[in-house]
């Protein structure tokens, strides 16, 4: 009887230590999964930044008058004799558009047109989760009310957060978030009113 209880008790030790090297190496790679999706999102998210940097250096290239057509917290319109899509100055005015798109299953495409021609948006793999735009004046301040102050605006703050679906296997599944800052001056519009 003794033994019979001896072999029990080490079956049940020996079933939990099982169990916990189970559980130990399931969250090993769910952990090794969301990490490399984490690596993944950071990358792409790094290639729209520098693509969204490029744009928004572009504000004002060789216009005279307004620069700035649109400014709300959630999308960024501006003139320019710079094609994004030909990378190169041109004689004719371009009109640029960075919004977020509508709402899909997987959440906000960034949407950026140059005289209502799709650029970046809905054809790529990376959803937003939020995008605002913050504007500053020459004296470094937001301005409050960016639609009454459009020849005022020299600078933006753009935050964005970008996720991807992480594993979705077990409890706690979540989304793979990354927040950027994206800060950018208006050097055309600043040497245009320079004094």
């Amino acid at each position: 009887m003794g033994s019979l209880l001896d072999a029990i008790g080490a079956l049940a030790i020996g079933g939990l230590f099982l169990v916990t090297m189970f559980t130990t190496l399931f969250n090993v790679q769910v952990t090794g999964q969301d990490i490399g999706l984490q690596v993944n999102l950071n990358q792409c998210a790094q290639v729209v930044c520098k693509e969204l940097d490029r744009y928004l250096g572009k504000v004002g290239v060789n216009i005279s008058g307004s620069d700035i057509l649109v400014a709300e917290p959630d999308s960024f319109k501006f003139r320019s004799k710079w094609s994004i899509t030909a990378d190169t100055t041109t004689s004719t005015e371009n009109i640029v558009k960075i919004a977020m798109g509508d709402s899909m299953t997987c959440g906000y495409p960034m949407e950026v047109t140059e005289n209502d021609t799709l650029i970046l948006g809905t054809d790529i793999a990376l959803w937003l989760k939020s995008l605002n735009f913050t504007y500053y004046n020459e004296d470094d301040r937001i301005i409050l009310t960016p639609i009454d102050s459009l020849d005022h605006i020299r600078s933006v703050k753009v935050d964005m957060e970008f996720f991807h679906e992480g594993s979705s296997v077990g409890p706690g599944a979540r989304n793979i978030n990354t927040k950027i800052i994206l800060w950018k001056y208006f050097k055309n519009i600043y040497l245009k009113y320079k004094k």
